[in-house]
């Protein structure tokens, strides 16, 4: 329970009032407490005194039962004020987060981590305080205080109530594992639903192609799996719980059986036995209503994970202190005896020096998975190298920092997403604050306009969900409108030209060809009119080690990847130009 607690308020990022709560929920069970054992004086002094004799009794009965509502009615309105100040700063420290995680933490799976931990989670969360916490403090506690009521009247009946106590926590420990390993079934089948109803609304112009009932078959499985998690979850969680009540029940059986045996032989009085009688059962009626909300508890400790995640565990990349961040002199990069793998077995780059003198364009060509992208992703600093260093302008991005490498870098990459909203709104994301003249400037530059003019609506027009209302090629023209609003000195390309059709590639190359001139440019691409305008052209191997690097005539000249990369290439325009022949 302190585990929990201690990760829940890292989460929080300060004090949480679930302690103040349970302090207060605990007063108002032990004023409970109270209350019912003063029913045995009471009921005394009635059945042996009279009614007038009991005013006592009942006033203090009164008083205690009073305070008890009081300081349960209070404590519950402020559970409710904590409910909605956790929940907010749980969102608000999520979105912090995820704004400053390293880039190279976002994946295909990113979008579903981050939705359950900035919406499920905290909603999950919401019954802590004012749910959870307030039962399960009133059904121990109460019980603990009838206790020691019980042992000041009659030990041999409390007697019995304690011993019940250790087995009944045997039992819950069992509720506890099954329970664990149910919430972990269904958080992962409620992580496969959300993928497959994301992957369901991206890709239905896949799905429509290829016939069949267009991906509703993924998920429909996943929420089968999902029905079928929940199912097993409760069947597996039925038995100790009811194990659990039946046990108690049988223990308040036994207890009130041997009050009746003390009442027969006469140690123990009418009244004083119909009051334990009452003992035992709330003794037992908060302890038979506990495993429900124990077993809540592991979901609670799910979600707290969920968001412990994002806000605690996420790894940081880190960042020097204001006073001692580098500058950058120029543009230029440099490359320096670079290693990086994304894990201990995955190492994807080995070795790696280059210098890339300012405002010129280098192409990186290589096989598929020789860590090309990787090291765009390292000279934007998505991560942080493993071994050697990566310098901008002679400085370390380590020591720059990553705010001033992302002022310093824009980025171009081949699938573009946009947010929702206008064509506008997405373009000023390069420049927030950018007059109407610098977005027509940017426009037409990066050929958007032709964009923009046949567009109804113009720089207003929607452009949807990920940018869905815009063709491939006008999503990556509004891309490179930010680039040339943004201005920055590094600029990054990764395939931009890749899948786009003829029309496209010819504006976006050109637009490409304008935004490249007095930057340092580093791009990846395996067209060969795009790879030779290059100044140089670096070579890498299946190892993600720098094979060859030179001008597109000079590599052209030697043997090696790059001559392959040529042969290739040519041989895929004779089949082509075949073809065309073969028709005509």
């Amino acid at each position: 329970m302190m585990t929990m607690l201690h990760r829940y308020e890292l989460c929080l990022g300060r004090k949480s009032q679930l302690r103040l709560l349970a302090l207060l929920f605990s007063i108002s069970s032990i004023l409970q407490g109270i209350t019912i054992i003063l029913l045995v004086p009471l009921l005394r002094s009635l059945m042996l005194e009279g009614f007038g004799s009991s005013s006592r009794w009942f006033l203090a009965v009164g008083l205690t039962g009073a305070a008890s509502l009081i300081v349960h009615f209070f404590t519950s309105l402020h559970a409710y004020k904590v409910c909605m100040d956790d929940m907010l700063d749980l969102t608000a420290r999520s979105g912090n987060r995820i704004v400053d995680l390293p880039l190279g933490w976002f994946r295909a799976d990113s979008a579903t981590k981050v939705s359950h931990a900035t919406l499920n989670a905290p909603s999950g969360l919401s019954h802590l305080p004012v749910i959870i916490l307030p039962q399960i403090v009133i059904n121990v506690v109460t019980p603990v205080v009838i206790l020691i009521g019980m042992y000041i009247y009659e030990w041999r009946m409390a007697v019995v109530l304690t011993i019940a106590i250790p087995i009944y926590y045997l039992l819950q420990r069992w509720i506890n594992r099954v329970s664990t390993r149910a919430i972990a079934l269904e958080g992962s089948s409620d992580e496969e639903i959300s993928r497959r109803v994301l992957e369901f609304g991206a890709l239905q112009s896949v799905f429509r192609a290829a016939g069949g009932d267009r991906g509703m078959d993924r998920v429909r499985a996943a929420i089968d799996k999902n029905n079928q998690a929940m199912l097993d979850g409760l069947k597996n969680r039925s038995t100790p719980m009811l194990s659990a009540m039946l046990f108690i029940q049988g223990t308040l059986v036994v207890a009130i059986g041997v009050g009746l045996y003390l009442l027969l032989h006469g140690e123990l009085d009418i009244a004083t036995f119909t009051t334990l009688a009452l003992f035992c059962v709330r003794f037992a009626q908060p302890l038979s209503l506990l495993p429900p909300y124990l077993s809540e508890l592991t979901g609670i400790k799910a979600n707290i994970e969920t968001i412990a995640a994002i806000v605690v565990d996420a790894p940081s990349v880190p960042e020097p202190a204001p006073n001692k961040r580098a500058q950058a002199k120029d543009n230029s990069i440099d490359i320096e005896h670079v290693s990086f793998g994304y894990g201990p077995n995955n190492r994807v780059l080995n070795d790696v020096s280059l210098h890339l003198p300012g405002n010129t364009v280098t192409a990186l060509v290589g096989p598929s998975g020789c860590g090309k992208s990787t090291l765009l992703r390292l000279i934007a600093r998505f991560h942080d190298v493993n071994e050697g260093a990566v310098r901008i302008g002679g400085a370390d991005v380590r020591d720059l920092g990553t705010d001033q490498v992302m002022e310093m870098t824009s980025m171009v990459f081949q699938d573009v997403y946009l947010f929702e909203g206008s064509i506008k709104e997405n373009v000023r994301l390069g420049l927030p604050d950018a007059t109407d003249e610098q977005l027509a400037e940017a426009a037409r530059r990066a050929r958007l306009d032709e964009v923009i003019g046949r567009l109804p609506g113009g720089w207003d027009a929607e452009v949807g969900e990920g940018g869905r209302r815009l063709s491939g090629g006008e999503r990556q023209r509004v891309a490179i409108a930010r680039a040339f609003l943004k201005d920055a000195p590094v600029l990054l390309l990764d395939e931009v030209t890749a899948s786009l059709d003829g029309a496209n590639e010819a504006a976006v190359t050109a637009a490409i060809h304008e935004l490249s001139a007095g930057r340092t440019t580093v791009l990846i691409a395996h067209r060969l009119s795009t790879v030779t305008r290059a100044d140089k052209i670096v070579v890498f191997n299946q190892e993600g080690r720098i094979d060859d690097e030179g001008t597109h005539q000079e590599l052209a000249a030697r043997s090696g990847i790059y001559a392959r990369f040529l042969a290739d290439h040519e041989a895929g325009e004779n089949w082509r130009l075949d073809e065309v022949e073969s028709h005509s």
